[in-house]
């Protein structure tokens, strides 16, 4: 029997037994098997329940009776049964109940049943003769599962037939496979990309290769190159003394200058104590800078920012502090720092000192707890400077007092008129005993004061009486944007041009050479003046100069470059993505990361959108991205796979006859391509679209018997290497109702080993895509399976049925893939509960273990393993092979090119990779026995043999015999093989295959 039944006839299926029986009964049990399917079918009026074959099949046995009773009421269903031939089996009731029967009475029962022929009932004769047919065949086909002439043909068109009878097909041509990415026109919006954009590859022999690609994809220009958030952003801290910096200006920079580092946080002044130019022209674009202090902030590279080039130096006006008023006049101003003036407006008036003083303002010191009112009057004294200690020279007008500075104090003294001896007027003190005399100098009339000690001041002030006083008033502080009036300086004239807010200015005290990095927050412009509030407090602006603003700035290398790798994030954020192009992100979308070196294949798991044009992923890698850096790696989401193949247009295959149940169609095109699919056994399915009267049928696997009765196709192989399309069902009858819509041609092996970065742009122009990128060599591509694979894979097919139940079966299942050539499986040991599966596999043609071959791979088998086993997949361990050979040949009758030319091809096919299997020895004897077959090859002699030194890092166990390796043990995950383009024979130029053909008389 099939595995269409609910047995498992594979259960018996153990590695180790080379012969077994699929068969699982014989003609008696069938035929109880039919009667037990048709009581069901002929008891009328029964519930379903009571009709079922494992009901019915289990009623009479005593260790399922008294369920069987529960569902089934026997003599009902004995009355029931419109055929009584088929009743007559059934058990009888008795008073205690039906009538039970062991094992071994049942068995006695059903040769008795098959036995009797005698009755006369010719349709349970015919039932009969159909268990009796259906054992012959099913002995067949165990036959056919142990045949040995498997072995021992040699035609591909008879190992397929005799396949056949045990339904196995062999696998076809494979077509070549990759993915690209492409890259669209920025102009565009959400566009859709058919089938079948085509791109071509032309390599340096043979001719050139069509790759299409295989599905449609929704694409958007936002996809060509998305990238997570943050990857400008180096948040590296800057260098506290030395780094590089960008002057894409050319600014000249020298030591000394000052500038000013920004960043996030406070600005902070800076010397530069060193220049040097790195940049490779010598043009002063890219400068090291060294800092002489060290920076004591350090912010990051990315926000990080050096300001210099300043506009001018400003000097800030005066403004009112503790103890100090500034007051603007009405009239130009003729006072000096020093001079003393009394203010009038108070009750008693005061005299202040002037501390500073510009064009139309006076700074006044100010006696603690004295508050100015907001206008008032001037009145400027008169200075006298002495002639010598305490002696002062000066015109004699009507003075009411003097006035003098004590450190600064200001000190009165009160004086009265009066005459003396010589007819002169004087003065006298009248207060603190002071005196004062006349003094005539070289007959000259000079009025002269004398003080006594312990005051003797350079400059005395006298108040005149009738002294006219200025109107004055108290000079506000000033404000721009409301905030406190201690970060605003103000300064005469108008704005500078160009002076915006953000600038940067340099604040240096005019006396210790302190220096505050400020940047402007508001600018206010006022008759004849100007403000502005800085981001910091002031201090001192009127005893400050202002550098400033600086006109330049420089930027850090890889400011807009993240070095942060990714690590092991389960989710990234894209940014940029606007909501076009959210809109057409599916789970299971492909795509490729790629930092310019590195190329990982993954998928879209999870997508949340954030709002803003940002996106949150996680992602399904074939690979890891946890060392590739942000700044460096780009996410190519318009990706698509595409396979080698070019479409061709509509073909029509014939016309449906409704009359035949199983129609077929021979399709007499050669090299139709097959593409990667899970429904097929083989993991490839032909790249047909087949029509029924213009409806689109699905493919379905030859092999699988459930697609019987189905609206679906299959294909079968021969040896010409055209195709028959067979469908499932019957077809409605019609002309010309059964075509293609659209096929494809292109197959085999050559498709593999594309190499990157081949496929750079369409075949023709597109109106969308302007360029395709490409990183990973095409692989999957194969020929048809060889008469070698055939003769293991049809009986392993047969054994497993399809599924894998031991580490041999799944290495089979895995072969029986068309781009796979060997594959080795072992079981890896986990605390888990599941079962972890690796398979070292050796792709068709040698070609690289994508991971779009992984992934196809994955897809075919996963579902075909046990519960609870999960697959992984590695390429092989090559372990390339050298044999140099001294060969003896007849070259009176041969040619010593020919010679050798046959030898290296020798050799080669004798330790091809195809022929290689995981872990087989590599005998000396094989090259031996390879070349002396060789016609006219008369003797031979190996002088090397050894393996390239492009072999793994473990060196393999070999066997030496007089100083010779005659023998190399490769590791279980090693192929020991010529390599066709070994690495070690491109670097070291030692060729993998040498032979030297000599005369036999030589």
């Amino acid at each position: 029997m099939s595995r269409t039944t609910s047995t498992d006839l594979t259960r018996w299926n153990r590695s180790g037994m080379s012969r077994f029986d699929y068969v699982d009964g014989d003609a008696a049990i069938w035929l109880e098997r039919l009667r037990e399917i048709l009581t069901g079918l002929y008891a009328k009026g029964v519930p379903v329940e009571m009709r079922q074959p494992d009901v019915l099949r289990d009623l009479f046995l005593n260790e399922t009776a008294d369920l069987a009773r529960a569902q089934v009421d026997t003599e009902a269903l004995r009355n029931a049964v419109v055929w009584q031939r088929l009743a007559r089996a059934l058990p009888a009731e008795t008073e205690t109940g039906p009538t039970l029967e062991s094992r071994g009475q049942r068995g006695i029962r059903i040769r008795a049943q098959y036995m009797n022929t005698s009755d006369g009932d010719y349709t349970w004769d015919i039932l009969r003769a159909f268990a009796r047919a259906s054992h012959v065949t099913l002995g067949h086909l165990n036959a056919y599962a142990n045949e040995g002439y498997l072995r021992t043909a040699t035609q591909w068109d008879n190992l397929r037939r005799l396949a056949a009878l045990v339904n196995y097909q062999p696998t076809p041509a494979a077509s070549a496979s990759t993915l690209v990415a492409l890259d669209l026109k920025p102009e565009l919006g959400a566009v859709e990309i058919t089938a079948g954009l085509a791109m071509k590859h032309s390599p340096a022999t043979g001719k050139p290769l069509i790759f299409e690609t295989l599905n449609k994809l929704l694409a958007h220009p936002a996809l060509n190159a998305a990238r997570v958030e943050g990857w400008n952003v180096n948040a590296t801290p800057l260098p506290a003394r030395d780094s590089v910096w960008l002057n894409p200006d050319a600014g000249a920079l020298a030591p000394g200058e000052l500038a000013i580092i920004s960043g996030k946080g406070k600005d902070q002044v800076v010397t530069l104590s060193g220049v040097d130019d790195l940049s490779e022209e010598n043009d002063d674009t890219i400068l090291e800078l060294n800092f002489a202090q060290g920076l004591t902030r350090r912010p990051a590279i990315s926000s990080a920012r050096l300001w210099r080039d300043p506009a001018d130096v400003l000097r800030a006006l005066p403004r009112s502090s503790a103890g100090i008023a500034v007051v603007e006049l009405d009239t130009s101003n003729a006072l000096q720092k020093g001079d003393l003036v009394e203010l009038r407006g108070l009750t008693p008036s005061r005299i202040l000192a002037v501390v500073d003083r510009d064009e139309t303002r006076v700074s006044l010191a100010l006696p603690e707890g004295l508050d100015l009112p907001e206008a008032f009057q001037l009145a400027a004294l008169t200075p006298l400077a002495s002639i010598k200690a305490g002696v002062f020279q000066g015109p004699s007008p009507d003075i009411d007092r003097v006035f003098y500075l004590d450190g600064s104090e200001v000190v009165a003294q009160v004086w009265e008129k009066s005459s003396d001896d010589f007819g002169l007027e004087g003065l006298r003190a009248v207060r603190d005993g002071v005196s004062a005399v006349i003094a005539d100098t070289s007959g000259a009339k000079v009025m002269g004061y004398t003080f006594r000690p312990p005051e003797r001041p350079d400059v005395v002030y006298m108040r005149l009486r009738g002294e006219k006083a200025i109107d004055a008033k108290l000079s506000q502080d000033p404000k721009v944007t409301g905030e406190s009036s201690r970060k605003v300086a103000s300064f005469r004239g108008t704005l500078p041009k160009g002076l915006s807010r953000g600038a940067h200015f340099i604040r240096r005290h005019r006396t210790n050479r302190t220096m505050q990095a400020l940047r402007v927050l508001g600018l206010r412009q006022d008759k004849g003046q100007f403000h502005i509030e800085f981001d910091a407090a002031v201090p001192a602006p009127h005893a400050s100069e202002f550098i400033g603003p600086m006109r330049m700035s420089l930027r850090p290398e890889d400011h807009d470059y993240n070095p942060a790798e990714f690590g092991n994030l389960a989710l990234l954020t894209l940014e940029n993505i606007p909501d076009e192009a959210l809109d057409i992100l599916r789970p299971g979308r492909p795509l490729i990361i790629t930092d310019g070196t590195t190329n990982v294949q993954a998928s879209l798991a999870t997508i949340k959108p954030l709002g803003q044009n940002r996106v949150q992923v996680s992602l399904d890698i074939a690979g890891s991205i946890a060392e590739m850096s942000r700044g460096d790696t780009v996410f190519r989401l318009n990706t698509v796979v595409a396979g080698h193949g070019e479409s061709k247009g509509p073909k029509t295959l014939g016309s449906g006859d409704g009359e035949r149940m199983r129609q077929s169609f021979l399709l007499q095109l050669a090299d139709v391509s097959h593409v990667p699919s899970p429904v097929a056994e083989s993991g490839v399915m032909p790249a047909l679209d087949v029509t029924v009267e213009g409806e689109v049928w699905p493919y379905a696997d030859y092999i699988n018997p459930a697609a019987d009765g189905t609206r679906s196709w299959s294909s079968t192989l021969g040896e010409d290497g055209f195709l028959t399309i067979h469908f499932r069902r019957r077809l409605p009858t019609g002309t010309n109702n059964v075509a293609l819509l659209r096929h494809r041609i292109g197959t085999g092996a050559r498709g593999s080993g594309v190499p990157p970065f081949s496929l750079v742009e369409p075949a023709k122009k597109h109106a969308h895509v302007k360029a395709i990128y490409q990183p990973f060599a095409s692989s999957g591509g194969a020929n048809r399976e060889p008469v070698d694979s055939l003769r293991s894979s049809a009986p392993a097919r047969l054994s497993s049925n399809g599924r894998a139940v031991s580490l041999r079966d799944t290495e089979m299942l895995c072969m029986r893939h068309a781009a796979i050539w060997r594959a080795r499986a072992k079981e890896v040991a986990s605390a888990r509960r599941s079962r972890l599966v690796k398979l070292h596999v050796v792709p068709a043609g040698g070609a690289e273990l994508s991971a779009q071959l992984k992934r196809d791979l994955q897809e075919a088998l996963g579902a075909r393993v046990l519960p609870g086993v999960s697959l992984a997949f590695e390429a092989y361990a090559p372990l390339y092979l050298r044999i140099w050979a001294d060969v003896r040949a007849d070259l009176t009758s041969y040619d010593a090119t020919d010679i050798a030319g046959a030898c290296d091809s020798a050799l080669r096919s004798r330790f091809a990779l195809e022929g290689r299997d995981f872990g087989q020895p590599a005998y000396i004897s094989e090259a031996i026995a390879a070349l002396e077959a060789v016609p006219g090859v008369a003797t031979s002699i190996i002088t090397r043999f050894d393996y390239g030194p492009d072999t793994p890092r473990s060196l393999p166990h070999v066997m030496v015999r007089d100083d010779q390796i005659v023998t190399i043990f490769p590791r279980a995950n090693e192929v020991a093989h010529i390599g066709e383009n070994s690495t070690a024979a491109a670097i070291s130029g030692a060729p993998s295959i040498s032979v030297n053909v000599r005369g036999l008389h030589d």
